[in-house]
């Protein structure tokens, strides 16, 4: 198993939120990840090889392996491209390799709808360090803010799969993030507070 532990060091710079980008590749004939879990707002984009294309399609569809495209669902062409924000409501979206969904070359993107709100920016007194880093070792610092009593996290790969799930961590306080087992590349670190998400990028290079 991947070592990730997270460590608390009781005891201001900000960065920038963002919407994130996941990629999906095709392995073969199937598509990596075959599932993909994002939030409102992400885009997704689609690198694959030039023989498959990627087609939404209905529920009944995708679980008949058909190939008849969603009135309305995004249609990506040979070689893949970009499903955009406007084209993921929240919810399942079922989607296919049209020439080859018969041998279940297909997938699905999970958008989740949150009641909170992604702000733009970080709130002063949140920073995390150092970035890049050539360890895999972060510190998250979280000082004393009357809007932010504790946070929960999430981090995923490169590829969007949840590697470490939300908990509380408490203001006032420096976390130490060890993601040292995993390999070079670029994670995203979420904060869930009471009423906004906060994203921001790990990017280790060894």
């Amino acid at each position: 198993m991947k070592k990730f532990t997270i460590s608390l060091i009781f005891l201001s710079l900000g960065f920038a939120a963002f919407a994130t980008t996941w990629t999906i590749t095709n392995s073969g004939f199937g598509f990596s990840p075959m599932t993909l879990t994002i939030v409102q707002g992400d885009t997704v984009v689609f690198d694959i090889e030039g023989i498959h294309n990627a087609v939404e399609v209905s529920q009944a569809t995708y679980n008949a392996n058909g190939t008849s495209p969603l009135s309305g669902g995004f249609q990506l062409s040979f070689g893949g491209g970009t499903v955009f924000p406007g084209d993921l409501s929240a919810g399942t979206h079922f989607y296919v390799c049209q020439p080859h969904a018969s041998g279940g070359m297909k997938g699905t993107i999970i958008v989740t709808q949150t009641t909170a709100t992604e702000t733009a920016a970080l709130p002063k007194g949140i920073s995390v360090f150092p970035i890049p880093s050539q360890s895999g070792i972060f510190q998250l610092k979280i000082d004393e803010i009357e809007y932010v009593k504790s946070l929960d996290i999430e981090i995923f790969d490169p590829k969007g799969n949840k590697i470490f799930d939300r908990q509380r961590l408490v203001s006032g306080a420096i976390h130490e993030l060890d993601l040292s087992g995993l390999n070079s590349g670029m994670y995203l670190l979420k904060l869930y507070g009471d009423t906004r998400i906060y994203s921001t990028k790990l990017i280790i290079r060894k």
